[in-house]
């Protein structure tokens, strides 16, 4: 008779990086060999996060997470075509602009806009969550995008026991100048390598 599978025993907790050294807490699962639950920003938050669909992870790269930009990108966009043809369409029905409010009322909101995701994959710090007080203080070209950002970070939540990585400087700043050139997105904060408890971190 086939022995039962004890979930308890065979699932740990783990922490996962992406490719911009950013801690990502989730659940492996030793008899698959590979995470089982979403993850989720550990001790940190940003502005903008990717779906649990785009993450990554290989076998030859443990404990780490990489992001699908390119196909994260490509399905925004194409989301975003698709809803501008509806508008335009309905628009056309209705004798109305495609952008007038009637339009989107009955469309609901736009899809989740590209250039956020274009900002993180570009290295942008503030779409990151590199920058402590992003809430407050962010590149001109992210506010029209203002009704997508992530919720408020909690206030109880601690950050001082986590830092990033530090990454190479040419990763920074491009998206910023092609935008913004005076936004503080592409001020780069210091930053140091991250304790060890967290970088070295093993399934337990």
């Amino acid at each position: 008779m086939p022995r039962k599978r004890n979930q308890q025993l065979e699932r740990r907790g783990a922490i996962y990086q992406d490719q911009h050294g950013r801690p990502w807490e989730t659940v492996f699962d030793t008899q698959a060999m590979s995470t089982c639950q979403a993850p989720t920003a550990y001790r940190w938050s940003a502005p903008v996060y990717p779906p649990p669909a785009y993450f990554q992870e290989f076998n030859d790269k443990p404990l780490i997470f990489e992001i699908n930009y390119a196909k994260w990108i490509d399905d925004l966009e194409v989301r975003a075509r698709e809803y501008r043809s509806a508008c335009v369409e309905l628009g056309r029905k209705m004798n109305l602009d495609p952008d007038a409010p009637q339009v989107r009322e009955i469309l609901g909101r736009p899809p989740y806009p590209a250039d956020l995701a274009k900002a993180c994959r570009a290295g942008n710090n503030w779409a990151l969550g590199k920058t402590k007080d992003w809430e407050t203080r962010f590149p001109k070209w992210a506010e029209a995008f203002k009704e997508f950002w992530a919720p408020e970070r909690p206030k109880e939540m601690e950050f001082a026991d986590v830092e990033f990585s530090d990454v190479p400087d040419e990763k920074y700043g491009v998206y910023e100048e092609m935008h913004d050139p005076e936004g503080v997105g592409g001020q780069r904060p210091k930053t140091h390598k991250m304790k060890e408890k967290v970088s070295t971190a093993n399934v337990a």
